[in-house]
């Protein structure tokens, strides 16, 4: 499927003959990237590795590509690292930050790093490799095919439909509309898993 007739699709489902100014061709192209981000991350179709080399005394480490997001789990030196947060190693120790040891968890500061603790000594270094959700590529144009795969094409039209029911203003006082649009993306998942 084209964005093109993605497009044309999420306005058939909304009930309307072309975008109007509330639901613009834009409007819908960014919902559609949004969109395809979302069923990747719930569907794990996009699945990607990377790695990155370790040095001493660092702590914290860029992903090797932007693309990637929701990290499942990161290994130091073929070995699978246990997950934490800031919050936890703060809790357990105030002074976790300046630690040094061979590496037992990985904790992720924000969307774009991966943070190891302890921090790895001379010596420890090595490959540091990630296991991630991927993001799907932007669509460029409206001839271009969309990166989700074919079987997910009807959850995606449906999420982009609940984003833009609020944007619509169109659905009742409590939200059946969008509730609806989002069921059905849900369950077109659900029954593909």
């Amino acid at each position: 499927m084209t964005r093109q007739q993605a497009r044309l699709h999420i306005w058939r489902e909304l009930g309307l003959a072309s975008g109007n100014a509330m639901v613009t061709a834009g409007y819908v192209n960014d919902r559609i990237d949004r969109g395809q981000r979302m069923v990747a991350l719930k569907t794990r179709w996009m699945e990607g590795t990377g790695s990155t080399q370790c040095t001493a005394g660092t702590a914290e480490y860029n992903l090797p590509t932007q693309r990637m997001f929701y990290v499942q789990f990161v290994q130091h030196k073929n070995r699978k690292l246990e997950y934490t947060t800031e919050r936890d190693l703060y809790r357990d120790d105030e002074s976790w930050r300046t630690q040094k040891g061979v590496v037992l968890k990985w904790y992720q500061p924000d969307a774009t790093r991966v943070g190891l603790w302890p921090k790895p000594t001379a010596g420890s270094g090595g490959t540091l490799r990630f296991w991630s959700c991927m993001t799907p590529t932007l669509v460029s144009s409206d001839t271009a095919a969309l990166a989700t795969p074919s079987q997910y094409h009807d959850s995606l039209i449906y999420f982009v439909c609940a984003e833009s029911m609020e944007r619509l203003s169109e659905q009742d006082a409590d939200g059946r509309k969008q509730s609806r649009f989002l069921a059905k993306a849900e369950g077109e998942i659900a029954l593909l898993k």
